[in-house]
């Protein structure tokens, strides 16, 4: 079994070090074979591609969620090279509408549904900047209107809301799933 004892908080920057190093320890597991659909939710601009492709060797669809407009270019560029790889402009949550969604400083990349809360006692440099109406929806509606393949993985990098996310799921989509991968 794995375990977390070794994540510590880290400055930005070097806390993707960190978790980079937590999805390394997967590579050789069983379970890396049995991925072949991966959803990422808050892709942000998916910077661990290259590491997922070298981890799960059989991913034949990758589906990201992400649902700031200025990070959907750089998302989109990455569906053009990767015949893979769907993208979907939504905020993935607990329900199907819309929510207000909070942008920060860092490009982003702290950016929620949520308000920061504890995050700025550890990141004190970030800043919430604004707040902008985005649609949401829940894993499950996604995949019936588009007629998706469920998922074998989660990656999920949603700012504190990853339990509303989980809690959201119908038991059928948890009974598909190997592997959630998730910061805490």
């Amino acid at each position: 079994p794995m375990s977390l004892q070794s994540v510590q908080l880290r400055r930005p920057g070097e806390l993707d070090a960190g978790l980079d190093e937590m999805l390394r320890r997967l590579r050789g597991r069983g379970v890396c074979h049995d991925v072949r659909v991966l959803y990422v939710i808050g892709a942000h601009r998916f910077q661990e591609r290259h590491l997922l492709d070298e981890l799960f060797p059989n991913l034949e669809r990758i589906y990201l969620f992400h649902p700031l407009p200025e990070v959907q270019a750089v998302l989109r560029a990455i569906a053009r090279q990767d015949p893979r790889v769907r993208v979907f402009a939504v905020a993935i949550s607990n329900r199907d509408g819309t929510a207000r969604f909070i942008r920060t400083d860092n490009r982003g990349m702290s950016s929620s549904l949520l308000r920061m809360k504890k995050h700025r006692e550890h990141f004190p440099g970030v800043h919430e900047v604004e707040e902008i109406e985005v649609p949401t929806r829940t894993l499950d509606s996604l995949i019936r209107e588009h007629a998706l393949e469920a998922p074998d993985m989660l990656f999920m990098d949603v700012q504190g809301a990853e339990f509303t996310i989980l809690e959201s799921l119908p038991a059928a989509l948890k009974a598909t799933l190997h592997l959630i991968y998730t910061e805490a």
